[in-house]
């Protein structure tokens, strides 16, 4: 909770401010699929992920007209070795690379993506295919 809520918080109320004269800032939170982390067994990181999509609306609308873009990111499922371990009965090839998720990342970071939203759901996106 301390780091997934109160962590994104405390630093966008620190950086709006800068964000705001820059004209063109962007705060950025990756999110996770909504529907699979409010269900059993995923206790407070499920609730401080719900808890920071909720943050993500807020913020987007109270920057609406103040030059910062603030986007809530679904990366989808990622290749690592952790989740390697956690779903044994996944393909560990069948997540998309990391390098897939940070290239989309980036195009928006960069603008050459224009979200329709404060929440982009890059697993729906064909990443990784």
């Amino acid at each position: 909770m301390q780091i997934n809520v109160n962590a994104a918080w405390l630093i966008s109320v620190q950086c709006l401010p800068m964000l705001r004269n820059a004209g063109n800032g962007r705060l950025y939170f990756l999110l996770e699929d909504m529907a699979l982390v409010g269900g059993p067994l995923w206790g407070p990181y499920g609730v401080s992920k719900h808890a920071l999509h909720t943050l993500v609306g807020q913020l987007a609308a109270e920057c609406q007209t103040a030059g910062v873009q603030v986007l809530g990111i679904n990366p989808g499922p990622i290749q690592s070795p952790l989740r390697a371990r956690a779903y044994l009965a996944e393909n560990p090839m069948s997540p998309a690379p990391a390098a897939c998720i940070a290239k989309q990342v980036m195009e928006l970071l960069l603008g050459e993506r224009v979200p329709s939203g404060p929440y982009v759901d890059l697993s729906s996106r064909g990443i990784g295919t």
